[in-house]
């Protein structure tokens, strides 16, 4: 497993709980260049790509199917999280308020960008039981659940 550094931001665009009972309209992943659905439509709470567990990677580019949905870890500090990628992002990783303040151990409004190392890992890492059951974002659900 090789890990890159990349830079992680915070982008708000994830944390739109509108987004989590509809699709994602917007997403690249979505559509290939003519339209059609590349996968089947997909919501942020389905098992797959369960929110908030998905973010965008800037490797991902429009046309570029066999990009889309791979899932990632990210580690920053001591710190690990795992995401799947649904978007492309700006440069490097993009990331919500939950997960990128787990992994930066603090706040939006203290930094809204870090640097991390990123790597592709097995698509099970990013499946919500995986994440639960091991515990991998301990402290994420009681916030959610708030």
């Amino acid at each position: 497993m090789e890990c890159n550094p990349v830079q992680v931001h915070y982008n708000a665009t994830y944390d739109n709980k509108v987004g989590h009972n509809s699709p994602l309209q917007d997403s690249i992943c979505q559509h290939n260049p003519v339209g059609q659905h590349t996968k089947r439509n997909f919501f942020y709470h389905e098992y797959s790509y369960p929110w908030p567990y998905v973010g965008g990677y800037a490797l991902i580019k429009k046309g570029d199917n066999a990009s889309c949905f791979n899932c990632y870890k990210l580690q920053y500090g001591g710190k690990s999280i795992f995401f799947r990628a649904i978007n492309s992002a700006k440069d490097g990783v993009d990331l919500g308020k939950p997960l990128f303040e787990e992994l930066s151990g603090g706040t939006v409004g203290e930094s809204e960008h870090i640097s991390a190392s990123l790597s592709m890992v097995d698509s099970d890492s990013c499946l919500l039981t995986m994440q639960l059951t091991n515990n991998l974002l301990p402290d994420i659900l009681p916030k959610l659940l708030a």
